[in-house]
């Protein structure tokens, strides 16, 4: 099989415009819940903060648990019962590195089995509805929108010195996680360039998800299903069958290879689709040059809906000191359009609620 080809800095603008969809996409969703059941998150965050102390008692690293996956791991075992972001083989670890898996592997089994654990779990998700559309392990991992827009920044920084040094569109070809200098400070494989594509959240879907089917015909593991209920929305599961290639590549190195079939790092693999994808489908932003002014009118909502501040001063406090009064009233229009988006899809939410609909929708945890 011949070896993919790399993801390029040609295709960097298409993959951070969808990025920045998605993340918008995500805040919106969680922004209901942070305005309407902040205690729901706080909850969460509690819960989270054992689940850290479990960790520093396995000696875990906060390295550990952010190269392992093993936040995502115990949320997605108690939420979903399908992990999303596990690591891609466990067969390609160091030793150092399987001796700590294992080790976090049997504690999460441990937590999952526990029943005082797994109450205080259905305890928080009890009418916290939002979770049929998020995840527990994003809420807990998401970088605000003013750390996303630092990103950003930086990223763009580091573009900018790359076409410095490889003038004539020569750069175009270069890998996306290219390093300006060889010196071992700039030697790892994620850039900044990379920084800012690594947060692309799952959009979950009511009734439409992923189960590793039991017939008995076929070893453990043997497949990986979507099931859909009948209730769920055709627009979901259309989308859903979208993403099934990546997740089931990351399925099949995980169960039944020995070797990786991915020739980027995952979190840049999963992105390899949108290459191909329109940004004029995007829901909330559609060309690259709006993601700035979109991200920052997200930190001025923030701002206004769940710190208190006065508009004028959210701006102020927002916007970078180089934008002039003309950007500063493109960010009050995308703050009036993110606003809109907010209140539709929380009327949205309470339609689905008022009428049974997710209430109807059984959880991929009892699969």
């Amino acid at each position: 099989m011949a070896k993919k080809q790399r993801v390029t800095l040609e295709n960097y603008q298409t993959l951070l415009t969808h990025v920045a969809d998605r993340f918008v996409d995500f805040y919106v969703i969680y922004n209901v819940a942070r305005k309407y059941v902040p205690h729901k998150i706080a909850q969460l965050k509690q819960l989270n903060d054992r689940f850290k102390k479990a960790w520093e008692r396995l000696e875990l690293t906060e390295d550990d648990v952010n190269s392992l996956h093993i936040t995502s791991e115990v949320w997605d075992r108690f939420q979903s019962n399908f992990s999303y972001d596990r690591i891609l083989n466990p067969y390609l670890l160091t030793p150092y590195e399987s001796i700590k898996h294992t080790r976090a592997d049997g504690v999460i089994g441990d937590m999952y089995k526990d029943s005082i654990v797994s109450m205080e779990f259905e305890f928080i998700r009890r009418d916290f509805y939002h979770l049929y559309w998020i995840r527990a392990a994003d809420i807990i991992q998401a970088p605000s929108p003013a750390q996303f827009h630092k990103k950003i920044e930086e990223a763009l920084r580091y573009l900018s010195k790359i076409k410095g040094m490889h003038p004539n569109s020569k750069w175009e070809n270069l890998p996306i996680d290219v390093s300006i200098s060889p010196s071992p400070n700039n030697a790892s494989s994620k850039t900044d360039l990379c920084h800012s594509l690594l947060f692309y959240p799952e959009r979950l879907r009511p009734g439409v998800f992923y189960c590793y089917t039991d017939i008995k015909e076929l070893q453990p593991n043997g497949t990986l299903a979507i099931t859909c209920h009948f209730n769920a929305s055709k627009d979901d599961i259309r989308d859903a069958f979208d993403e099934y290639p990546y997740h089931f590549e990351k399925f099949r190195n995980y169960f039944h290879t020995d070797h990786s079939d991915f020739t980027e790092i995952p979190e840049i693999e999963k992105l390899r689709p949108l290459i191909e994808k329109s940004v004029r489908n995007n829901k909330h932003i559609t060309q690259f040059n709006s993601i700035e002014n979109t991200i920052i009118a997200l930190i001025v909502w923030e701002m206004v809906h769940l710190e208190d501040k006065e508009l004028l001063t959210a701006i102020n406090d927002a916007v970078p000191v180089h934008f002039d009064s003309n950007k500063k009233s493109q960010i009050k229009k995308k703050l009036e359009e993110i606003t809109g988006t907010i209140e539709k899809w929380k009327a949205y939410y309470d339609d689905m609620n008022e009428h049974g609909l997710v209430l109807d929708i059984p959880n991929n945890r009892h699969f």
